[in-house]
């Protein structure tokens, strides 16, 4: 699967704890899971300064910061694990440096896939287009 992220917004209060990630219905007609507890975001970022900055969130969180409302650009891939291992890879920009300009990004992923959401934390709004290719219906 591939997701496109095109202009997301996540617009809050300034500079307060946000996050963004990806939640999976492993099963037709259940709930959606975002990995927490058991899957780790690893995320290779550039803040703009010249050294990489590692980042590790817990969960298939894409960001979780302290920043500023932000515009999110990008693309995801998604291979499903069924009975295996699968994975799921990206690489977003922000625009701006925080909490990062752009950033590669790698978790693995077991289990099936029936939907993928894209969430952010409850207060934050969340705008913008998102494109899924390659899910059957």
């Amino acid at each position: 699967y591939l997701l496109i992220l095109n202009n997301v917004t996540i617009s809050d209060t300034d500079f307060v704890g946000k996050y963004m990630g990806l939640s999976i219905q492993q099963s037709a007609g259940g709930g959606f899971w975002d990995g927490y507890g058991a899957f780790r975001m690893k995320v290779l970022a550039n803040d703009g300064s010249t050294t990489p900055v590692a980042k590790e969130y817990l969960g298939l969180r894409l960001m979780d910061d302290t920043f500023d409302s932000i515009n999110i650009s990008g693309q995801i891939n998604i291979t499903p694990g069924g009975n295996g291992l699968g994975a799921i890879t990206g690489h977003l920009q922000t625009g701006n440096g925080i909490p990062y300009l752009y950033a590669t990004m790698s978790a693995e992923w077991g289990g099936t896939m029936h939907g993928i959401k894209l969430f952010a934390s409850v207060a934050d709004k969340l705008s913008g287009s998102v494109s899924l290719y390659g899910l059957k219906k």
